[in-house]
């Protein structure tokens, strides 16, 4: 017997606890391997005979494999009185008798824990009635009877509160339907209903119970723990009991280095800060007297490649030392050097260098801006061009050359001309270290990290060394403008106390309850419920989703505190609000000795502790998200961070103890605080990454873990929270200074500048405000405009993200929006940048045209490409070089460079195709018919479900060079293409094969592979001419075209890569496993497969500006109505790309904007702003459900193919037309759908359900045929639902009546399908007609139903946590 033959490895051990879920394991295998008579004693050893031997030891074999399967799944401590045991009866019977006793102490032990069994707070409703079962389960084990009714009460007497009105609706339900099925699928569907996302992100928790310790307290108490303590064995100090994690000797002697540490990073960080504050500006120098230096080398550096040349043809700053980078930021698009010689250089980055200038004998510092980062170019250039734009002036003088401002005649640097007359500057660079942990801030900066707290309470809690591990550098007055925008109050009344302080933390607690907010939060949350202590002033705060989930809160926090001090809270203050005045909150402060004691009706004020302590939380969250232009559902980060800094603050109450320290007995160190909303890069662990991988992720700092120093970090790709202590900050990065002047750009900067630049910071804000307009102007948009060509995204694009707030606000309000988008009169064209600089960007990794191929950085990998490309045209004989007919003209050429998405090995492949231009052939001459069938997106959607209801293996292929393996029928005549070389007068090529480009080439190769798939005994769908299907070695292999990309599916692996081995003797195709196909991202596992656009999502984000736009819930109001009435075109933004942009986003992957986008389709002649803020609804909703696509599960639909179809009567405001939906489902998604308008105007509602029933019939009589092709036949007539009960009626019984009788003849084609038995009309009640979404626009609650019952749902890639 091998241990392949029967592997328990994947079994949880039995450990005296699991004996319930380890029977049900061991029995699955002794069924499989027909062992369980054994087992069970049913088949008892035969006797020893001379003819029966042979079972004798087949029996022993058996025996002997079943023993090894029960003895391999017990812990060792459980097998000691199992060793006596000589059958595996024995040992089954043994262990039934002792974990599965029946006697009256252990019925009763297992019936009281069976009903006083209660949902546990982290369960779901699934994980919930498991449990319940398992326990009925154990009980119907040892002969006590168990019902359905009996389960079903204990299920619906054990859910928490906020099931309370499930409960009263479930016993209106009758009687037949009370079963447990029913209760099942009815209370998930509540779960759902209740929850308002899923909480697959590491978020804040919905509701947060208890902190750390708390946690490993009572987990250290369970049963499993109990008993691992006994084995488990610490990796560090060697000591039985606990494991490594929970060592207190590694975590003293980690706090030990963290603490020594950080004395060194004070040290150093210091010193950085003393050196760098001269950093900010040159000084100005007015001595006359020049400055020779008698040792040149004692100012110039030996080593050539540290000289700061001085050049005149360098259009940009060039540096290729990384590590003399003050602030380093990366491009946006590539950029290039070009040099004379017609080469040129990519620049990987741009950002200041800190240095010090020699003038006259003193060493001063400054800096030098936007310097670009060329790393193959080792020499570092100061352009004159730019200092000449920066209002400076290079002077020659001899061997020397001077830097002068030249409005002031200041002297600013120098510098000293080489033996090859390049002048090289006296310049050196100051390197800045990096240092992961900075103590020594200015106090605006403390200011920022701690959420914006009172400059008084800041400046006190310092003073008063109430923290440790932080100082100030300077206490200079400061203005910062986020905090009136966050903070503004109005006056504020008398102020009255009708209670006396408590004494002893503990004693009272003030308590609130916020919200609901209008976003939910990144974990669900929708309201923040405080507490307050009175005599410290402590605070702590529980994020909720439910109102209803308060008291279980409450209870927790009481709980704690009254563990924490020893004794109960004597008072809790709140309102009156029904969170607090209920039964259960009663009932459990009577039975603690709690008083209640709650503020008078509509008198908040007497509640003013925690009121106020309210206003406080929010104003300083509210501050640190606008400060940093945070999304808004990032508001319970915000408070968590805001609650945890006031903690750590003095306030008005007391002036020598923080919060903390009163309440945890200990000073508060807030070392590790950083700026909330600061750029940091967190370290990846070694588990989740490989070699090469990059050590770190760019993330941003949006709180603290509970009270530990650990980071919370938000992803903004992903927008998923993580928990990391390996952080890096750069705060600089994101500070902010919402300054209404723009810096002056100037290469250098005089030292009094400082003070200039802080009193400009101060400066009033009706002085800032009177800026001469011509003066703004005047200034460059950014430091990259003077050197790069922007080709991306239009500027009014980024206007219209610009106006999201306002949407925000009012989406029915007229927003006028700045910039326009037009066109710039002819006169005032400019010539292009690129023919005054040598250095610009280049928008494209991909280049243009032949000779940019063969001139840029990649140009070996182009060069490839392009012979690959010839080759393959030798290799495929494409054409015959002749010379050109008199009477022909040949049609032109054109190479196309594209980078082909990453393979398995996750390479770039460079491709370069040779097209010829067609647009200048002629009909009748050159060509005849040129169409060429494409597979249907709808076809690809079933044979993906198709795929995951039979486990079907899957794969994708693409035909290297397809047309080219099609012969041309027709005399067509090319031009000789760049990059191959023929030595002869007027010659040209006669082409032989579809070339690319060539208006008929598609139909050709299309025509090409039909003949090789017909002649392998493939089979063509009659319904979808690209879908195929054949047997290879008695397995059914389906096969969909799409142009030269193909999708194969099989029963077996073997077979799949047979299929594959035959297209690959007949073309030259690459081969890999089935990810992106046509545009649509398809996750394919065993049990389900998932489709979805998030790539294609992102790039529509990125090139219509709307990629930081505010996320919607839904993506079309239902309040608006779109219309052409009293329109004022607006032809400045661009609506049609971003219609067609959606349109095809919603015909791949996403129904559910199918309705939203069909509207702005129809208005692509004649739109307005409101027609442009409708598809900017459409593109907020994208964002915020990036991650959703459609899941095909065989699990969620037991029918073969349904349909529902709706209608939405006359609701175009124009024509009056009503709007047609249907949607047909299978594997519980969706593979049909369509929303669009109808042909004619309908006269009733009966009339608009009946013509979309009868456009739904039409597409389940193709999708039965495309079945039927490929071999899945529908032997049941296929179910239509519908809501309208005279459509119904009329589908069956075509009466003609006032209401009916002038409908279109042809829309009766419904009723001749169901006399065929191809469709059954039935009724659906309205709330749960899959296809209303289709045909208006939802409020979110309705809507989030209807897209869930598209089974268009959220699937976050796995990411590290």
């Amino acid at each position: 017997m091998s241990e392949t033959t029967l592997n328990v490895k994947n079994i949880s051990k039995f450990n005296g606890e699991n004996f319930q879920l380890w029977k049900f394991q061991v029995r699955n295998i002794f069924v499989a391997h027909d062992l369980l008579e054994i087992v069970e004693g049913t088949e008892k050893k035969p006797e020893t005979t001379a003819t029966n031997a042979a079972a004798v030891k087949s029996w022993i074999k058996s025996n002997a494999e079943a023993m090894f399967v029960l003895s391999s799944s017990i812990e060792y401590s459980h097998l000691q009185y199992l060793i006596t045991c000589n059958t595996a009866a024995e040992m089954w019977s043994k262990l039934s008798s002792i974990h599965e006793q029946k006697t009256s102490t252990n019925k009763l032990a297992l019936t009281t824990k069976f009903h006083e069994h209660r949902m546990a707070a982290g369960d779901s409703i699934a994980q919930h009635i498991s449990k319940i079962e398992n326990m009925a389960s154990q009980l119907k084990d040892i002969d006590v009877t168990v019902s359905d009714t009996m389960i079903q009460a204990k299920i619906l007497g054990s859910l928490p509160t906020k099931f309370h009105p499930f409960i009263s609706a479930w016993e209106s339900v009758p009687e037949d339907k009370q079963t447990l099925d029913n209760l099942r699928e009815r209370l998930l569907r509540e779960e759902n209903r209740l929850s308002n996302s899923d909480d697959t992100c590491h978020a804040l928790a919905s509701m947060t119970i208890s902190n750390g310790k708390n946690q490993e307290k009572t987990q250290g108490n369970s049963g499993n723990n109990h008993n691992s303590k006994k084995r488990v064995k610490c990796n560090f100090c060697k000591k039985p009991g606990h494991l490594e994690k929970y060592c207190f000797a590694k975590k003293r002697q980690n706090r030990n280095a963290n603490k020594n540490s950080r004395e060194n990073a004070d040290s150093q960080n210091s010193n950085v800060h003393e050196n760098s504050s001269n950093y900010s500006a040159f000084v100005a120098h007015n001595n006359s007297t020049q400055f020779v230096p008698r040792d040149i080398k004692k100012y110039v550096s030996s080593d050539e490649t540290e000289h700061w040349l001085l050049d005149s043809g360098a259009s940009r700053h060039m540096c290729h030392r990384k590590d003399w980078f003050a602030e380093f930021a990366p491009t946006r698009v590539d950029e290039y050097i070009f040099f004379g010689d017609g080469s040129r250089r990519r620049v990987e980055s741009r950002g200041k260098i800190m240095i010090q200038r020699l003038v006259a004998g003193v060493w001063y510092a400054g800096e030098i801006r936007d310097v670009l980062y060329v790393p193959s170019f080792e020499v570092n250039l100061l352009s004159i061009g730019v200092c000449t734009e920066k209002g400076m002036r290079v002077v020659h003088e001899r061997n020397m050359a001077k830097l002068v401002s030249m409005s002031t005649g200041e002297l600013l640097a120098e510098g000293v001309k080489l033996p090859n007359n390049l002048v090289c500057l006296f310049i050196k660079t100051v390197i800045k270290h990096e240092v992961n942990y900075a103590s020594s801030a200015p106090l605006k900066i403390w200011h920022e990290r701690l959420g914006h707290v009172n400059r008084d309470f800041l400046c006190k809690t310092f003073n008063a060394n109430a923290v440790t591990g932080a100082n100030f550098t300077d206490s200079k007055d400061y203005f910062c403008e986020s905090c009136p925008v966050g903070k503004q109050i109005r006056l504020p009344f008398s102020r009255t106390r009708d209670h006396q302080r408590a004494l002893a933390p503990g004693e009272t607690l003030h308590t609130d309850l916020c919200g609901p907010m209008q976003t939910t939060s990144v974990g669900g949350a929708r309201f923040f419920l405080l507490f307050k202590d009175d005599a410290s002033n402590f605070r702590k705060v529980f994020f909720l989703k439910h109102k209803s989930d308060c008291f279980d809160a409450l209870k927790s926090y009481i709980l704690s505190v009254n563990t924490q001090f020893g004794k109960n809270v004597k008072v809790l203050r709140s309102d009156n609000g029904t969170e607090y005045l209920n039964n259960n909150v009663k009932e459990f402060l009577k039975n603690l000795g709690t008083r209640l004691v709650t503020s008078a009706p509509y008198t908040p004020q007497q509640n003013g502790r925690a009121e106020r302590e309210m206003r406080s939380i929010v104003e300083s969250a509210r501050t640190m998200l606008l400060s940093k232009g945070l999304p808004t559902r990032l508001w319970a980060e915000a408070v968590n961070t805001a609650v945890y800094i006031l903690n750590r603050t003095l306030n008005s109450s007391n002036s020598k103890q923080t919060p903390f320290e009163i309440w945890f007995g200990r000073k508060p160190d807030i070392s590790h605080v950083r700026i909330f909303g600061s750029e940091c890069f967190a370290q990846v662990p070694n588990v989740f990454r490989k070699k090469w991988d990059a050590k770190a992720r760019k993330l941003i700092l949006v709180g603290y873990e509970n009270e530990s120093m650990n980071y919370r970090l938000f992803d903004p790709d992903t927008g998923n929270i993580s928990v990391s202590r390996n952080v890096t900050f750069n705060e600089n990065a994101l500070i902010s200074g919402n300054k209404n002047v723009e810096e002056a750009q100037l290469l250098f900067k005089v030292n009094n500048d400082v003070e200039c630049g802080a009193a400009a910071d101060n400066e009033p804000e009706n002085e800032r405000e009177s800026e001469p307009e011509n003066e703004r102007e005047n200034e460059p948009e950014n430091e990259l405009d003077a050197s790069v060509i922007s080709l991306g995204a239009n500027e009014d694009w980024q206007d219209a993200r610009d106006a999201e707030q306002a949407d925000e606000m009012d989406d029915n309000a007229e927003i006028a929006r700045d910039g326009a988008y037009n066109l710039r009169a002819r006169g005032n064209i400019q010539q292009p940048d690129w023919y005054g600089h040598r250095v610009y960007a280049a928008f494209f990794d991909e280049p243009l045209t032949y000779r940019d191929a063969i001139n840029c950085e990649d140009s070996d990998l182009w060069k490839r490409a392009i012979a690959d490309e010839l080759e393959a045209h030798a290799r495929n004989k494409t054409w015959e070089i002749t010379e050109l007919p008199k009477s022909r003209r040949a049609v032109g050429f054109k190479w196309a460079f594209k980078i082909k998405n990453p393979g398995n090995d996750g390479a770039r492949r460079y491709k370069a195709r040779l097209c010829a231009q067609g647009f200048s052939q002629e009909a009748g001459t050159d060509y005849d018919e040129i169409f060429s069938p494409v597979v249907r997106f709808e076809s690809i959607r079933v044979l993906l479900a198709i795929a995951v209801r039979d486990k079907l293996y899957s794969a994708q292929f693409d035909v290297s060079t397809a047309y080219l393996n099609s012969t041309l029928a027709e005399t067509i005549y090319m031009r000789v293409p760049d990059g191959l070389v023929v030595n002869k007068n007027n010659a040209a090529l006669r082409l032989k094969k579809a070339i690319y480009g060539l208006k008929q080439s598609g139909r050709c190769w299309n025509e090409r592979f039909d003949t090789f798939i017909k002649r392998i005994g493939f089979k063509q769908s009659n319904a979808d001419k690209c879908v195929y299907i054949g047997v290879i070695d008695n397995c059914k292999v389906y096969l969909a075209l799409y142009v030269d990309d193909g999708l194969i599916l099989c029963e077996k692996r073997d077979t799949l890569n047979k299929m594959l081995r035959l297209l690959e003797s007949e073309f030259k195709i690459v081969s890999g496993e089935l990810k992106l196909f046509v545009g649509m991202e398809i996750l394919h596992e065993r049990n389900f497969i998932f489709i979805s656009q998030r790539d294609y999502i992102d790039k529509v984000l990125k090139r219509f500006g709307m990629i930081d736009a505010n996320e919607i819930s839904t993506p079309a109001d239902p309040h608006a109505r779109l219309s052409t009435n009293n329109v004022t075109p607006n032809e400045n933004v661009p609506y049609r790309e971003a219609v067609g942009s959606l349109l095809f986003l919603s015909q791949v992957s996403r129904p559910d904007i199918a309705f939203a986008t069909g509207v702005v389709s129809r208005y692509l002649d004649k739109y307005d702003e409101s027609h442009w803020r409708a598809v900017k609804r459409i593109m907020r909703y994208l964002k915020a459900t990036r991650n959703y696509g459609i899941l095909y599960d065989p699990n969620c639909s037991r029918e073969p193919l349904v349909a529902f179809s709706d209608a939405d009567y006359a609701n175009d405001m124009d024509t009056r037309r009503s709007t047609s939906g249907y949607a047909m489902m299978m594997c519980g998604g969706c593979v049909v759908w369509a929303s669009r308008r109808q042909a004619c105007v309908s006269l009733s509602t009966t009339e608009a359900e009946f013509i979309a029933a009868s456009e739904a019939t039409k597409e389940i009589v193709w999708l039965r045929k495309l079945l039927a092709d490929i071999g899945c036949t529908c032997n049941d007539p296929t179910v239509l639902y519908m809501d309208n009960q005279s459509a119904i009626r009329l589908t069956r019984n075509p009466e003609f009546h006032r209401r009916s009788k002038h409908i279109d003849v042809r829309y009766h084609y419904i009723i001749e399908k169901i006399k065929e038995n191809v469709i059954d009309s039935k009724f659906v009640k309205s709330g749960e007609q899959f296809a209303d979404v289709l045909t208006k626009a939802l409020p979110f609650d309705k809507f989030n139903v209807m897209r869930d019952y598209l089974n268009v749902i959220e699937y976050i890639p796995k990411i590290i946590k």
